[in-house]
């Protein structure tokens, strides 16, 4: 969906947020990392369960 790479910080959250703002996205999936603190609590799941597993 969307691409951006860098260091953990909000310019580079901004980058990745703003492609993702054309999609209608209902439900975020994070780590606990500070920059997704603006998220609304009951959309914003903080877990890598649901996420695809790098390395097999």
């Amino acid at each position: 969906m969307a691409h951006a790479f860098g260091y953990h910080e909000r310019k580079i959250f901004n980058l990745s947020s703003n492609q993702l703002s054309i999609f209608n996205v209902v439900f975020l999936y994070t780590d606990c990392f500070r920059v997704y603190d603006i998220f609304p609590e009951d959309t914003h799941i903080i877990s890598k369960l649901y996420t695809q597993h790098l390395f097999r």
